[in-house]
C-alpha cells in the first residue's frame, strides 16, 4: 500500500498543534527517528540542504503528536515520478509506486510502504517544487506545502497503528483476487480518511474546496462512464481491462469521498454545513447516496476504535460496502476455486449500440 497526496489539476493523541507554540512543541519529545533527507535535482547543494533541514525540522514538530517511529527516510526531488520509482522497497512489488494522475488530481507526495529489517515502514517522497514554499512562511503556497507534509506524516502514523493491530500481515499476507481487490479499495478509503482527519488542522481553507471539488468531479457522471466501459467490454472481452477501469472509477469516488469525510471530521464540523455542494450532489445521486452514508458511518466507527482494533477483520464492513457498490455498478466478483468469478450482467444501459 502507498498513499499519494494529490493536488488539483489546475485525531492526534494530545493537544492540537494549532493551539501550541513552536517553543512548547520543541520542549516535547518527538517520535521522529534519526533519519536523513535525500535531495535530488537542486541547483546547488546549499539550496538542497536548506530545504532538507526545514522539512526534517517540521517533521520533528509533527512527531510530537504523531507516531513517526516507522519513518525510514525522506526523499525530496524535482523529478518526483523518478524518485518514486527509485525507492528501494525491500520486497518485490507487484504494483510499482506511481503518482496519482487522473482527470481529477495529480499526486505530489507519497508515503511509500517499504520493508526494512522484516518490519513495514514508510519512506516519504516529496515533490521539491511544492515543498520549496516551506522556506518562506509568507509564500502563498506555504499552507498547501505544510498540509501536504502533515498529511503524509499522518500516513506514517497510521502504518504504525495498523501494524500493531495486525502484526505480520502488512506486505506479508497473500490473499485471493477478490479479497485482495476489496481490501485494496477499502484500505485506501480508511488511509485517506484518517490521514485527512489527523492533518485537517494544518489545512488552509482552500484545501476544503479542493477536497470537495475533486470528490464532486469524480462522482459526477461516474455511472455513465462505467456503463461506457462495460459497453466497450462487450466488444473487446478483456475482463482485466474492464476491472481496472471500474476500480479506477468507483475506487476514485470512494477514495476522494474519504479524503473529504476525514477532513470535515478533523475540523469538527458537520458534513452538510461544511461541504454543501458535495452534500447536495450525494443527495441527488440515488444510486450512490446509500453507499456514501454507509461509508461515512463505517469510517467513523473505525476511528472510534482506532488503536484498539481486534485485527484485519476491522476492514470487513468496508469491504462489504465496496463489494456492494461494484455489484451495483455492473460487476459482481465472487470467490471461485480457481481464483474468482466475475459476472457482468446484461442491462439495457450496458449493451453496445
Amino acid at each position: 500500500m502507498a498513499a499519494d497526496d494529490p493536488v488539483p489539476d489546475d485525531q492526534p493523541n494530545s493537544a492540537e498543534p494549532s493551539v501550541l507554540g513552536i517553543e512548547e512543541l520543541l520542549q516535547r519529545p518527538s517520535t521522529l527517528p534519526e533519519v536523513g533527507a535525500t535531495l535530488r535535482g537542486f541547483a546547488t547543494e546549499e539550496e538542497a540542504n536548506e530545504l532538507g533541514n526545514i522539512v526534517l525540522f517540521l517533521l520533528r514538530i509533527l512527531g510530537t503528536f504523531l507516531d513517526l517511529e516507522r519513518l525510514d527516510g525522506v526523499t525530496i526531488a524535482h523529478e518526483y515520478e523518478a524518485a518514486l520509482a527509485g525507492v528501494q522497497r525491500g520486497f518485490t512489488a507487484t504494483n510499482p509506486a506511481t503518482p496519482t494522475r487522473d482527470e481529477f488530481a495529480v499526486g505530489v507526495a507519497m508515503a511509500v510502504m517499504i520493508m526494512r529489517d522484516d518490519q513495514p515502514r514508510s519512506h516519504l517522497v516529496l515533490h521539491a517544487g511544492y515543498m520549496a514554499a516551506l522556506k518562506d512562511p509568507q509564500d502563498p503556497n506555504y499552507g498547501l506545502a505544510m498540509h501536504i507534509l502533515a498529511h503524509e506524516a499522518a500516513h506514517v502514523h497510521d502504518l504504525a497503528y495498523q501494524d500493531r493491530a495486525f502484526p505480520g500481515v502488512l506486505l506479508k499476507r497473500k490473499v485471493a483476487y477478490r479479497e485482495g481487490l476489496l481490501l485494496q479499495m477499502a484500505s485506501a478509503c480508511w488511509e485517506e480518511y484518517v490521514a485527512s482527519r489527523l492533518s485537517a488542522s494544518f489545512a488552509a481553507d482552500e484545501r476544503l474546496d479542493h477536497f470537495e471539488s475533486t470528490f464532486c468531479a469524480a462522482l459526477q457522471g461516474v455511472r455513465e462512464r462505467t456503463n461506457g466501459h462495460i459497453r466497450r467490454y462487450r466488444l473487446h472481452a478483456d475482463l482485466t481491462q474492464l476491472m481496472a477501469q471500474v476500480e479506477r472509477e468507483y475506487g476514485g469516488v470512494l477514495k476522494y469521498g474519504s479524503y473529504l469525510l476525514g477532513h470535515v471530521a478533523g475540523l469538527g464540523r458537520s458534513f452538510p454545513d461544511t461541504a454543501p455542494t458535495a452534500y447536495a450532489l450525494v443527495q441527488s445521486t440515488p444510486h450512490f447516496k446509500p453507499t456514501f452514508e454507509k461509508l461515512s458511518a463505517c469510517l467513523e466507527s473505525m476511528h472510534a476504535n482506532y488503536g484498539n482494533w481486534p485485527g484485519l477483520e476491522v476492514y470487513a464492513p468496508l469491504q462489504a460496502i465496496v463489494h456492494e457498490l461494484l455489484k451495483a455498478a455492473g460487476v459482481d466478483i465472487q470467490d471461485h476455486p480457481e481464483g474468482a468469478y466475475i459476472a457482468v450482467p446484461f442491462t439495457p444501459e450496458t449493451m453496445p449500440v
